[in-house]
């Protein structure tokens, strides 16, 4: 079996007859080079054999144009046995064809007997490569013959690439288009391809077959023409990337057979064309070009063209072409394009990053002109908040420079940039390969040891918390105001391992440190967080008392702090960082934080902001928002060269599946959760994984299967950040699965013991969850007390789903208790909210209650707005209330191409053609109770 071309496989069997006498319809394999073609006729062919069939192959060469009749001969070689049935003159024409397509004679008859006694001796396939390069004689002949066959038992599957034209007459033939592999199967092909001993993590393997446009031949070969590091991410992919000689000949070639105008057009588009149409358009004017010049590249098939609102846009066909045109182009050519094009993109005004990185790839070492224009880059992205590119800047500088001083300490103020503006690691290991710790001041060298600890966060956090122990005593020998985040990284990774006792003496050291002189106003972290994090640490460990009034204090001091309008964004991280953990989520970050999103904030950055939303909007219950949000964070950490942060993304993301009933990616991303943990040693984490399995078999009635899940969290060491986190509600969960499966002495222990716990907290989600477990191990009037106390705590918490839950078991118990006409009010009430939801089988649990009650629920009507996508629904929400694509695209954090796409996508799912007609149809389903909100 080829990897990942179950699709193209059971096409071409399809596609090919059965034994009895029945009409064939000849096949066309088209795709790139590289794509896997010669694998299918392989395969083809091997399966062919095993059935008893016959099998012809030949491949037309590449330059025999010249030589007419070349693959019809081969043909006739290949059935050299059956020519000896023909008549002697069709017999010679196949053996000696005519020297010229011209004088074609019987040539096409004859290969037509020749196929047809072929197959009445044994069924035949047919199968040519490269069939673009066939003569013209020979495409003559068999078309003809193909066209002629009729019912005789012979299957014929060429495979051609795009280029150059085919013969109109082939191209009539049945297609099949092989293009790049899906992600996982090239996932899977690189990891087999592998050598032992070489094993990437998820996120760099697919890193590395997205660079190779997920091409099998590319795939496979990397294998050999990457280096280790490269391969598993201790070292950047080169760029351009080195390609098999087969690529960098189709598309290199291809290049270099152009005429001069076009090929610099060309080389253009490759080294600009990924910042936009702007910077490219700009380029080819300064060279006194224009985009017209890339047309004959275009009619190659090797550049496609698209147009939006806003300009025309030229792309590369394949993303391996860019690389072999610069291969093919030279490292001075192309260094020379991209100093054009970085002066370019500053006359443009465009984005610190595009210029940065145009500087960067135009530069060779000791470049002190290129290293001067690097460092003004970064000063001005600085300026702007933009800590990405700004410690790009100062990388790219520190790696061009020749004297080993200044190079250590540009790459120490590339780590402080990195860590003031809380960005990933994504240049860590190029930063420590740079620096030198012996040339470096103590402030400088700390940096660097912070940097080191958090990069070791990323692949084991027990290593992680050794070495922030190391910098911890540093910063504090130093008397550094870095100490304060550093303590907060380890209290993190205190609860991650579960650790408490190390969480509690961190803690108590950060709470400590709130009442240093300037504190408050140091721009890093706020005299208040100090405190939030000590209090939050409290409840981790049970001391919810304690906690409490730590935390409504913390709360206080966040409200009268701000934001301001002026507040560095490193600030502003630190406050959205600690509102996150104490679950006190303060909308005027959330408002603040878009502002400079809006100017280009850095990828982690803009993850961590989508997931702090998707965070907000499941526990308003808006999951089709939650999940979309939560999407992006996730793609965005996924294009990072580390993985240590996807688990955190992942638990929202399975929670959310757990409410709506996904089963199949909860299996997905639960499997990815647990496995990302272990590997890490994120203990903590593993409790969310539990609780969503055990919530979404609660709601699936799967009672044994939710105990299974849950009664691991009626012993977890911590209890998480607040009674919001998976322990106290999964805790609340199993009492409810204990109670459904009969086992009401074993509820009413877990329930008093969650009594114990909570009881001294003021929370209403916290009380929320005491009354309804109380309820569930109580019975009448008193049971029904505590259900309308967990309602009225659940809607003061502002958490609907729970709300939700609570009213069903109310509505259960007044139905038990015969009090029908309350009962059904509630279940009503419940089942409209989780169809609001989209949480499928709680609607259908409140559902199958509201019957037992004796009321004929009718079925719900289609929603139109099931049919959008996740993101789509976003969209289409925001333009109905009004927003540009622009401001729909700042608001999202998405391209204003995306955001057209998806309104497009919108228009034609929802059958409205413009933006009034698709916010009156927003109205009206909002008004009529869809399931929109």
């Amino acid at each position: 079996m080829i990897e990942g071309r179950d699709r193209e496989l059971a096409a071409l069997e399809a596609a090919l007859g059965s034994d009895r006498d029945e009409r064939r319809q000849p096949v066309l394999l088209v795709g790139e080079a590289g794509m896997g073609k010669t694998a299918l006729l392989d395969a083809l062919a091997r399966g062919a054999r095993r059935r008893g069939i016959r099998v012809v192959r030949v491949g037309a060469a590449q330059g025999v144009g010249a030589s007419p009749f070349a693959v019809v001969a081969d043909i006739a070689r290949g059935l050299s046995d059956v020519l000896n049935l023909l008549p002697p003159d069709e017999a010679g024409a196949l053996r000696s064809p005519p020297r010229t397509s011209a004088s074609s004679g019987e040539v096409p008859s004859a290969l037509l007997h020749l196929l047809a006694e072929a197959a009445h001796l044994q069924r035949l396939l047919l199968l040519i490569d490269d069939i673009h390069w066939a003569d013209r004689g020979s495409l003559d002949a068999l078309s003809l013959a193909v066209a002629r066959l009729g019912c005789e038992r012979v299957d014929v599957v060429v495979a051609a690439r795009p280029r150059p034209a085919l013969d109109p007459r082939i191209r009539a033939w049945t297609r099949l288009d092989v293009g790049p592999l899906d992600l996982d199967a090239a996932v899977s092909l690189l990891r087999s391809a592998l050598p032992a001993g070489i094993v990437p993590s998820g996120n760099q393997s697919r890193r590395v077959v997205t660079a190779l446009g997920r091409c099998p031949l590319a795939i496979v070969e990397s294998t050999r023409l990457l280096s280790a590091g490269e391969l598993i991410g201790a070292a950047p992919l080169p760029d351009p990337l080195p390609l098999d000689d087969r690529l960098l000949a189709e598309w290199g070639g291809t290049w270099a057979g152009l005429p001069d105008p076009i090929r610099t057009a060309v080389l253009v588009l490759c080294v600009a064309g990924g910042s936009g149409a702007a910077l490219v358009a700009a380029v080819l004017a300064d060279l006194g070009l224009s985009p017209d010049d890339l047309d004959p590249f275009a009619a190659q098939r090797l550049l496609v063209r698209s147009v939006d609102s806003t300009a025309e846009h030229a792309d590369l066909a394949h993303p391996l072409i860019r690389d072999a045109v610069l291969r093919a182009a030279g490292p001075a050519a192309v260094r020379a394009m991209h100093r054009r094009a970085a002066r370019c993109a500053e006359q443009l005004e465009l984005a610190p990053s595009v210029v940065i990185a145009q500087l960067e790839a135009g530069a060779s070492p000791g470049d002190r002109a290129a290293i001067s224009e690097l460092l003004a880059q970064a000063d001005r992205a600085l300026a702007d908040e933009l800590g990405e590119p700004a410690a790009h800047a100062l990388l790219a500088a520190a790696s061009l420079t020749l004297e080993t001083r200044e190079r250590s300490h540009l790459a120490a103020r590339a780590a402080r940039v990195l860590l003031d503006s809380s960005l990933g690691e994504l240049d860590t290991a190029r930063i420590l390969q740079l620096v030198d710790l012996n040339v470096l001041v103590p402030q400088e060298r700390l940096t660097v040891e912070w940097l080191h600890a958090e990069q070791l966060g990323q692949v084991s956090l027990s290593q992680h918390q050794a070495a922030l122990e190391v910098a911890i005593a540093h910063a504090v020998e130093l008397d550094s105001p870095e100490t304060a985040w550093m303590l907060w990284s380890a209290v993190n990774t205190a609860f991650a391992v579960e650790d408490g006792k190390s969480a509690m003496r961190h803690a108590a050291s950060l709470r400590d440190l709130a009442g240093r002189a300037g504190l408050e106003h140091s721009g890093h972290f706020p005299a208040w967080a100090c405190r939030a994090v000590h209090a939050v640490t409290l409840f981790q460990v049970g001391d919810v008392a304690a906690a409490d009034g730590a935390l409504s204090a913390a709360r206080q001091e966040s409200r009268s702090w701000g934001p301001a309008p002026d507040v560095a964004l490193e600030e502003l991280l630190a406050a959205l960082v600690i509102d996150f953990i104490m679950g006190d989520l303060d909308p005027r970050i959330d408002v603040r934080l878009q502002e400079p999103a809006r100017r280009g904030l850095g990828r982690e950055t803009m993850s961590f902001a989508s997931a702090v939303q998707a965070h907000r909007a499941l526990g308003r219950a808006e999951f089709a928002t939650a999940r979309a949000l939560i999407d992006d964070s996730i793609s965005l950490e996924r294009a990072s060269a580390f993985q240590g942060v996807i688990p955190f993304r992942l638990a929202t993301a399975v929670l959310i599946d757990a409410h709506i009933g996904d089963h199949a990616a909860l299996a997905r991303e639960v499997a990815e959760m647990r496995d990302l943990c272990r590997d890490i040693g994120w203990i903590q984490l593993i409790a969310t994984a539990d609780r969503a399995e055990g919530l979404q078999a609660l709601g699936d009635g799967q009672l044994e299967t939710a105990l299974t899940r849950l009664e691991p969290l009626a012993e977890d060491r911590l209890l998480g950040c607040g009674p919001w986190d998976s322990v106290p509600m999964g805790r609340a969960d199993l009492v409810e699965a204990l109670v459904r499966s009969g086992e009401r002495d074993r509820a009413a222990a877990v329930a008093s013991d969650l009594t114990r716990v909570l009881g001294p907290s003021s929370d209403p989600i916290a009380q929320a969850l005491v009354c309804r477990s109380r309820g569930l191990v109580n019975q009448g009037e008193v049971a029904d007390k505590d259900f309308v106390c967990a309602v009225a705590d659940f809607g003061r918490a502002g958490l609907p789903f729970e709300e939700a839950r609570t009213r069903l078991l109310r509505g259960e118990l007044l139905r038990r208790e015969r009090h029908v006409h309350e009962a059904r009010r509630e279940l009503r009430i419940a089942a409209a909210a989780f169809d609001r939801m989209g949480a499928v089988p709680w609607a259908r649990q409140a559902t199958d209650e509201l019957r037992a009650t004796g009321v004929a629920v009718q079925p719900r009507t289609a929603d139109p707005w099931a049919s959008l996508t996740p993101q789509e629904r976003r969209v289409a929400e925001a333009v109905a209330a009004g927003g540009s694509d622009r401001e729909v695209a700042a608001e999202l954090f998405l391209s204003h191409r995306t955001v057209s796409y998806h309104l497009s996508s919108v228009y034609r799912k929802l059958g409205v053609t413009n933006r009034t007609a698709l916010s009156s149809r927003f109205a009206e389903w909002t008004s009529a109770g869809s399931g929109v909100k």
